[in-house]
């Protein structure tokens, strides 16, 4: 779709600035599919002014078979009817067109927000910023764009509302307000200001400082006589945060210390810099359960702040659960905070929890902010899963003894110490250890070992859909990911493919053929799992060779069924075969939670490798046999609706494309529970 990829920041003679993530502006160019192909003697500026005037769908397929030097100008004046713009459309013209294109798409933006905020992302400009900031006042429809939005651009996406944060009282005096203050509380005061003076002069960063004084007064007084607390707050029951010299904080200090937690105020860091960690962890726990109790008023009490704050990997595995217990339920509102809260804490176990929820929240929260901590970190989204997984060993104290904790290649347990060798759990305490050491440390052993096997679950998820979609390991990748503790035991369960040769990982780094020859690993070249289809007459041998071998594979990848089109639906692009079928409710939710998302209402589409859409679309509601939803019609689209929406032959889907829908719908619709 382009000539040259644009550079991840890409400023206009305008102002206007294109942030892109790595890969980014090309996965959003290929939304679009296939480009229109036009006469080689095409005269486009001649052209623009008709085919821009036409059906949005006619605009963006002209758009996007373009040079775009001849079409910019043009671009400048264009304005979609956002009622019948496809957004994977728009999309595709903003990466590229670049800032040329940003116009249409804040028109778009402005007249359907919830449709096409999230084009807004990579655009740093104040007309973005405006549009985007009721999100931070609590539209819902707004929230996660404008959080991403402000996650992005930092600082210089809160200094385009500086401007409005000093005008006059209103809606978007103080939408611009909060802006500058998430940013004071996640950038640094320092470096707000400073940014300030550097685009608007000295001034406005004194301006800045009467804004946003330096630390907003507690109320009342430091004996807490006076603190004005929420009414559902009941002090006295909470767990008081513990010194290190093991007295408790004073009572004061812990009125004092939820007044420091609310919007706006600083200092709770310092209040508790001489408490234990453990304790605190238990403090802001005990004080999210009294919100919840409470009935989760709105008036939170700074109770988000304290679990990010305070919060450890035992907060990071409850939160996790508890959204996990809770999803498909209502009481969403707060979803989103705990959410936050997981990237706060930002430890690997935080991020696993967060990197595992992406299977029970709908799409978008989760992925959103698993882009933004790998875009730290520099890595996609993908490396950051592969790197999630746990280290080798783990070491546990019980005071006089320790204990060493590892995985076999089963991913079984098994316990180290000089004395007794190797064993399957902690033993129990002697009298010469310390029993509270020893207490955490079986605490710690048992969430070891939930975790690991719910990351080798999820784990073993990612890989069937890596397989799935055909995804490719670089060479260095692939070698990397052979060398995490766990994915490294999960690959060698699996049978992949370099240079069309398949191949078994033995546990010496050694590779093997289905008929035994060993060799070593393949130097320099991509590697990607092998699905049944790449095997041919072999898989009958490699599944015999893990047969032999006692292997139990991760997923489901050597008895996997092979499905194949009919004749005539490779040349249709409908499968009648499973119209008429009742697909039951519970699965239809699951679905929602496994790379399906909602179109029009109630139906559903999932993107292929390819580009293209495969659509199910419903019967309006009607009695049927068993609870459920009659599927009225199951076709393949072209592009993700594309941007003149249209069918596409079945016949144009690669044989593990072809397969896996056929499988996936068999599962869907078969009548056994």
């Amino acid at each position: 779709m382009h000539d040259t990829e644009q550079q991840p920041y890409d400023r206009s003679r305008s102002g206007t600035v294109l942030r892109w993530r790595p890969g980014e502006q090309r996965e959003w160019a290929a939304r679009a599919g296939a480009a229109v192909r036009y006469p080689g003697d095409t005269d486009w500026a001649a052209e623009a002014p008709s085919r821009l005037a036409q059906d949005p769908a006619v605009a963006c397929e002209f758009l996007l078979a373009r040079p775009v030097s001849v079409l910019a100008p043009f671009l400048a004046h264009w304005r979609p009817e956002p009622t019948r713009i496809d957004g994977d459309a728009l999309r595709a013209v903003l990466a590229a067109h670049g800032t040329a294109a940003v116009p249409a798409v804040l028109h778009a933006a402005e007249h359907r927000p919830a449709a096409f905020a999230a084009l807004l992302l990579p655009v740093l400009d104040v007309r973005a910023a405006r549009l985007l900031t009721p999100g931070l006042l609590g539209v819902k429809s707004l929230q996660e764009p404008a959080r991403s939005w402000f996650v992005r651009h930092g600082t210089a996406g809160a200094l385009c509302l500086l401007p409005d944060a000093l005008g006059a009282r209103g809606p978007v005096q103080a939408a611009a307000e909060q802006a500058l203050r998430r940013a004071v509380a996640e950038q640094g005061r320092a470096a707000l200001r400073a940014a300030a003076a550097d685009q608007y002069g000295a001034d406005m960063a004194s301006a800045l400082d009467r804004l946003l004084p330096a630390e907003r007064a507690v109320p009342g007084t430091v004996d807490g006589a006076d603190l004005a607390l929420p009414s559902w707050l009941r002090v006295a029951e909470l767990p008081p945060p513990v010194l290190l010299s093991g007295a408790v904080l004073p009572a004061a200090e812990v009125r004092r210390l939820l007044a420091l937690l609310r919007p706006g105020c600083s200092g709770s860091a310092e209040a508790v810099a001489g408490c234990r960690p453990e304790a605190l962890a238990e403090f802001g726990w005990a004080l999210f359960e009294q919100w919840r109790s409470a009935g989760e008023p709105v008036e939170d009490g700074g109770v988000f702040a304290a679990l990010g704050a305070f919060g450890d990997d035992g907060t990071a595995r409850r939160l996790g659960a508890l959204l996990r217990e809770r999803a498909g339920r209502d009481g969403d509102r707060w979803v989103g905070q705990v959410l936050d809260v997981l990237v706060a804490l930002g430890t690997d176990t935080a991020l696993r929890q967060l990197h595992a929820l992406a299977a029970h929240l709908p799409a978008g929260a989760v992925e959103s902010r698993l882009a933004e901590v790998a875009d730290g970190l520099g890595l996609t989204s993908d490396q950051l899963a592969d790197r999630l997984a746990p280290d080798g060993t783990t070491v546990f104290d019980y005071g006089a003894r320790a204990f060493t904790v590892g995985f076999d290649e089963h991913l079984r347990p098994y316990v180290v110490d000089d004395a007794d060798g190797r064993r399957e759990e902690l033993p129990p305490p002697g009298p010469q250890d310390d029993p509270a050491a020893a207490a955490t440390a079986q605490q710690r052993f048992a969430a070891l070992v939930w975790d690991v096997r719910a990351l080798a679950d999820e784990q073993g998820r990612r890989l069937e859909a890596a397989m799935v979609a055909e995804r490719v390991w670089g060479a260095d990748e692939f070698r990397e990911l052979l060398g995490y503790p766990l994915l490294g035991r999960l690959a060698r369960r699996l049978v992949w493919i370099i240079d069309h040769t398949a191949f078994r990982i033995r546990p010496d780094g050694t590779v093997t053929s289905a008929y035994g020859s060993n060799y070593p690993l393949p130097e320099g070249s991509p590697a990607k799992l092998a699905h049944p289809l790449h095997l041919g007459p072999d898989l009958a041998a490699w599944s015999e060779l893990f047969a032999d071998a006692g292997l139990v594979q991760p997923f489901r990848q050597l008895a996997r069924p092979v499905k194949a089109l009919t004749r005539e639906e490779a040349a249709g692009h409908r499968l009648p075969r499973f119209e008429g079928a009742v697909v039951p409710a519970d699965r239809l939710l699951a679905r929602h939670a496994n790379g399906w998302r909602q179109v029009g209402g109630t139906d559903l589409y999932r993107q292929l490798p390819d580009g293209s859409r495969l659509v199910l679309t419903f019967a309006p509601d009607a009695p049927t046999p068993r609870p459920g939803r009659t599927l009225r019609s199951v076709q393949l689209t072209s592009g993700p609706d594309r941007l003149r929406p249209g069918p596409r032959r079945l016949a144009s889907l690669e044989p593990v494309a072809a397969s896996e829908v056929l499988l996936e719908l068999e599962e869907l619709t078969s009548p056994e529970a």
